[in-house]
């Protein structure tokens, strides 16, 4: 099966990613973990086209075509994929930029929905860890930040998030204890590796 773990940046996307991919192996499951973006999409296109929000999501999806190549490729071989972030974060990011280009949320969400129709193979389950940016942004103060780590843009991105996710999406809150948050992803994905 696939997984994906998504977040606004603090939301503890990383370490639970981590975590989760630990927990799975003690019980004998073969994991592997992987992120996006991808080691092949250099940070520094990413800030080249920061504000060219169609730019982004076709760069983002360049890198997540392949991507999705290799993840294909290690569910065939009878793995557990999770993703530390896929396609959610592309509609999520891009969205804000894209919408005041294109007018509207509905015309954003519309143009990213048909621009990524071709991928797969889509998450099984997506993990959405929902946290309020302000809380967010106090948990990143001493890393160097992305361009999209400003508060306000943070804002926008966690309502694109809530607002466009996908089917079979469970959000979590943030802030719960880490073992709470793992035991809730590891029901859902006992509970669905289980029905397989």
């Amino acid at each position: 099966m696939f997984i994906a773990i998504e977040g606004i940046d603090g939301s503890g996307k990383t370490t639970i990613t981590r975590r989760l991919t630990s927990s799975l192996s003690d019980i004998g499951v073969k994991v592997f973990q992987t992120r996006e973006p991808t080691d092949d999409l250099p940070e520094n296109m990413i800030r080249k086209d920061f504000n060219n929000g169609f730019a982004l999501f076709c760069l983002f999806m360049s890198d997540r075509f392949k991507h999705a190549e290799t993840i294909s490729q290690k569910i065939s071989e009878g793995y557990t994929v999770i993703s530390d972030r896929f396609l959610a974060s592309s509609f999520a990011y891009q969205g804000p930029l894209i919408e005041n280009v294109l007018g509207s949320f509905e015309n954003a969400f519309e143009w990213m929905k048909r621009t990524s129709g071709p991928l797969k193979p889509l998450p099984d389950i997506t993990f959405l860890l929902d946290i309020d940016p302000e809380i967010a942004m106090e948990r990143i103060k001493n890393r160097e930040k992305s361009p999209f780590e400003k508060l306000e843009y943070l804002a926008k991105v966690r309502k694109y998030y809530l607002a466009t996710s996908l089917t079979n999406t469970v959000v979590i809150d943030a802030l719960l204890p880490l073992e709470e948050k793992l035991s809730i992803m590891m029901q859902t994905v006992k509970s669905l590796l289980f029905m397989k």
